[in-house]
């Protein structure tokens, strides 16, 4: 983008937002994705666990089961149905990481806290992008990280309400992007620069009021 001279007119409240609506959109997509991987990959684990405590000791050419030396069973590997996967237990027979490899090509990887909630996701999928969910103590996803094929880096920060409050985003042109977001939603403040290096920023819900003040 040209770089802006002191008579061209004021970007319009919110032309950022509006402008960079497509790659927040394909973000939120990339976020999506990865929270379908994530989810799939501990249900996978979990059924594991209860196939676990049945074959302890068995050793086979698709799975293979370890046990330490009470006999509880803390490892399952398993190359079954075109993929593979890794499950760790504890030592009350929870699980608590489950890595693995789908037969699609997508490697994925999640941690689980005592309770058996899941705490971190992780993907990275056949077609390049990439993705990192982190959890709370409840289940609901708090910072989502991804980084797609083409160059676009992104991270999206949530309230405990899973609300969006913070949407970030580095392209592979230069350009950088950070919004900040109120409880509904809306854009409260936008910094970032342009491919030229030189600065951007709006403050939409500011100069929307400011507009609507200013005599006709």
């Amino acid at each position: 983008m040209e770089q802006e001279h002191a008579e061209e007119p004021r970007e319009a409240p919110g032309a950022l937002c509006d402008a960079e609506s497509g790659r927040v959109a394909r973000l939120e997509r990339s976020v999506r994705r990865l929270w379908i991987a994530v989810v799939v990959l501990s249900l996978a684990g979990s059924a594991l666990a209860v196939g676990a405590g049945m074959a302890r000791r068995r050793v086979a050419v698709q799975e293979l089961a370890v046990a330490d030396a009470d006999g509880r069973v803390r490892i399952v590997l398993s190359a079954a149905a075109g993929g593979g996967s890794i499950d760790q237990f504890d030592a009350e027979g929870r699980l608590r990481i489950s890595q693995g490899i789908e037969p699609d090509g997508k490697a994925g990887l999640v941690l689980l806290d005592p309770a058996g909630a899941r705490r971190i996701g992780a993907a990275a999928f056949a077609d390049g992008d990439a993705g990192i969910a982190v959890l709370d103590r409840s289940g609901k996803v708090r910072i989502q990280l991804i980084s797609e094929a083409d160059g676009l880096a992104g991270t999206v920060h949530l309230d405990p309400q899973g609300r969006k409050r913070i949407e970030t985003f580095a392209a592979a042109d230069g350009r950088a992007l950070q919004s900040f977001l109120d409880p509904v939603g809306g854009v409260s403040l936008q910094l970032g620069t342009r491919p030229d290096g030189t600065a951007v920023s709006s403050q939409p819900h500011q100069e929307e009021a400011a507009e609507a003040e200013a005599p006709e």
